[in-house]
């Protein structure tokens, strides 16, 4: 299982997502952690790494188990 971070970023009702650059998938940005990252630090890098942005607040919601994109790994997201 590959242990992951997510940012659900939801504004006016809109749900924030990223197009991936290679496949016609959308995501919610985030990534896995670097050895002896914390999951803030891991947000806030990915974000920056994916969007271009920074986090300024940021809170945890949910842990939940999926799969990836094509179907072939178990995900854990903290979001």
């Amino acid at each position: 299982m590959i242990d992951k971070i997510g940012a659900i970023v939801i504004r006016h009702r809109k749900m924030l997502v990223a197009r991936s650059a290679s496949k016609n998938v959308y995501f919610i940005p985030g990534g896995k952690r670097e050895p002896g990252e914390t999951d803030e630090q891991t947000l806030h890098r990915e974000v920056e790494e994916e969007l271009g942005a920074k986090v300024l607040q940021s809170l945890f919601y949910k842990q939940f188990n999926t799969r990836n994109f094509d179907n072939t790994q178990d995900l854990q997201v903290r979001a």
